[in-house]
């Protein structure tokens, strides 16, 4: 039975829904703050919230005072950005954003351009896990959520599919 599902889907060409992270916010308007950062930093957070909001028309903010944070460092690992969920959704749900400057530094700070368009795309992807969207969503479609899609900068906002599953889960 579950074949035929399977078969029934691909046949009718349905999309793949991305599998929720469950770990974001409960609705669409949040704020966060950001801390221990400079303007540029900060600023790439901004674009980030400025992508998101512009495309699902959802209200995400930066404040200076909540429990929700964004930030940026130089952390051992090589990955670009964090999300780390807390608390229980919805009640007390909150979150904290780390871009990993050292290692973004280290794969694009030979070419600022690119420095700052990976930074940017790193911020709002972390900022999609806030809207509930997981890692690599199993779809053909360009995701803003897909590593292979953002690694290479040929997404660097949230595509079509990205804003259908926003509404979707919302």
């Amino acid at each position: 039975m579950i074949g035929a599902t399977v078969l029934a889907l691909i046949a009718t060409g349905l999309p793949a829904h991305a599998t929720t992270s469950g770990a974001g916010m409960p609705t669409t308007r949040f704020l966060y703050r950001t801390h221990g950062i400079n303007p540029v930093w900060t600023a790439y957070f901004d674009t980030g919230n400025i992508r998101w909001n512009q495309r699902v028309g959802s209200t995400i903010g930066r404040t200076t005072s909540s429990l929700n944070d964004g930030t940026a460092g130089s952390y051992a690992g090589s990955w670009y950005g964090e999300y780390i969920a807390r608390g229980v959704q919805p009640r007390d749900r909150n979150f904290t954003i780390r871009l990993n400057s050292r290692e973004l530094v280290a794969d694009f700070g030979n070419n600022s351009t690119t420095l700052t368009r990976q930074s940017q795309v790193t911020a709002t992807h972390e900022l999609g896990h806030a809207l509930n969207m997981a890692d690599n969503p199993n779809t053909t479609s360009r995701s803003i959520m897909k590593y292979a899609d953002i690694d290479d900068l040929r997404v660097e906002v949230p595509q079509p599919y990205d804003i259908s599953e926003v509404a979707r889960i919302y």
